[in-house]
């Protein structure tokens, strides 16, 4: 029955490639993946991905991609995303190094989320060099942003998971400020020698969600790739690695904003 489940699994799974590594990626249930042609909203939505990290798969619910698939930009703060940090995708990553970026994530998480956020115009600024300038763009300034980690809520020998509520307030108009608040479950998942990202971005009132979806879809994807064995770890330090990590969450903000308004926003700091 097992291999079957396995089966069953890896048929309607996209395939990504990591280094020369193939991981396959399950869709959950009631979500698809978004693809090239669809037009203009996949190539907008690849230039909210964080410069130091690349982005495998974004998956939308059925009905937001029915948006996308007829050429529309749909709506949704409910979105997952598969990445990994760039300097990470050649390497060979040892279970000793998952077993240390486990602890480093658990005793450190909040003070490398402070230092995030205090860095919040520079940081951010990486992602603003890729937004669209399109002539109908809106507007928008980033006035704020703070990551507040929670404690970590799974960890196990292959997965180790993590939520943050992301606060960011930013101005359209003249006199008038917004704030917007999202949550993010990152699962950063150890498998077939790599290690990916899993990323559930839900509104503030989805935490529960984004981790229920974020467990349910991190055992569909080890399911789907049998482990292999065990070799030493490449290069890319633990603590580039877990920089990255725990701005994964950060570094929606642009992408959270973006995706529950209409239009697409050029975005600019106040310092």
């Amino acid at each position: 029955m097992g291999s079957l489940a396995v089966l069953h699994v890896s048929v309607f799974a996209h395939n990504i490639t990591v280094g020369t590594t193939q991981i396959a990626i399950p869709a959950p249930s009631g979500y698809a993946l978004v693809t090239d042609d669809m037009q203009p909203f996949a190539s907008a939505a690849t230039r909210y991905v964080p410069p130091e990290a690349q982005q495998f798969a974004l998956f939308l619910p059925d009905a937001a991609i029915s948006v996308a698939a007829t050429g529309g930009m749909p709506r949704s703060a409910r979105r997952l995303s598969v990445q990994t940090p760039k300097g990470a995708i050649k390497d060979t990553i040892s279970e000793a190094f998952f077993t240390t970026y486990k602890h480093i994530i658990r005793t450190q998480i909040d003070g490398v989320a402070k230092s995030l956020s205090s860095k919040k115009p520079d940081a951010l600024n990486k992602l603003i060099t890729q937004a669209s300038t399109s002539d109908s763009v809106e507007r928008m300034e980033i006035l704020s942003s703070t990551i507040i980690p929670f404690p970590l809520h799974h960890e196990s020998a292959k997965s180790v998971a993590y939520s943050s509520l992301i606060q960011t307030s930013y101005r359209s108009k003249p006199g008038s400020s917004v704030v917007h608040e999202y949550v993010a479950t990152v699962t950063s998942i150890y498998l077939c020698r790599k290690m990916i990202n899993l990323v559930v971005y839900a509104e503030k009132s989805g935490l529960e969600w984004s981790r229920a979806e974020a467990k349910e879809w991190a055992e569909m994807v080890l399911a789907a790739n049998p482990e292999s064995s065990v070799m030493a770890s490449g290069g890319h330090t633990l603590a580039e690695t877990v920089v990255y990590i725990i701005g994964s969450g950060f570094a929606g903000i642009l992408c959270y904003v973006w995706c529950t308004r209409a239009g697409i926003l050029s975005v600019k700091f106040r310092r």
